[in-house]
């Protein structure tokens, strides 16, 4: 009825699909930062100390990035680790999530269960995934209501 931790690096499809949903569907639509040293970005020059965005919604549907941006498509992160696209979700390099690899245990492992023990259907069909509020997270307007029924 539970997992086993020894069988959680199974669970590589599952995995991707969280990814490929965070892509697609990330919590924040944007990160604040501040150039640390003078940058040059597509050839624009920006000065140390300057304020940036980092758009997570437009960055995952960026085509030079992930091929068919628009499609759910699971599989681009099932090849090797180092031959996948960037996981932006939690942003990157020094100042990135301390807990992305905990969030995305958690996720998966919480996932897992309720997929095992649950169907699901969405109360308002697809309209939960088309139909998005933005305050300081991303989220659908109608609160995405989930009808579950045990297996």
């Amino acid at each position: 009825r539970g997992l086993r931790v020894d069988s959680l690096d199974q669970l590589t499809y599952l995995t991707a699909i969280i990814k490929e949903t965070m892509r697609l569907h990330p919590v924040a639509a944007a990160i604040p930062l501040i150039t640390t040293r003078e940058t040059e970005i597509d050839g624009l020059e920006i000065p140390q100390g300057t304020g940036l965005d980092l758009f997570f919604l437009a960055a995952g549907r960026n085509s030079q990035m992930y091929p068919n941006p628009n499609q759910f498509k699971p599989e681009r992160w099932l090849t090797p680790r180092q031959e996948q696209p960037l996981m932006l979700g939690f942003s990157l390099g020094a100042h990135s999530c301390v807990g992305n690899h905990l969030a995305l245990l958690e996720a998966t492992v919480m996932l897992a269960l309720l997929l095992k023990q649950f169907n699901w259907e969405l109360v308002n069909g697809n309209k939960s995934l088309t139909e998005l509020d933005q305050n300081l997270t991303i989220f659908p307007r109608d609160r995405m209501p989930v009808r579950f029924s045990l297996r």
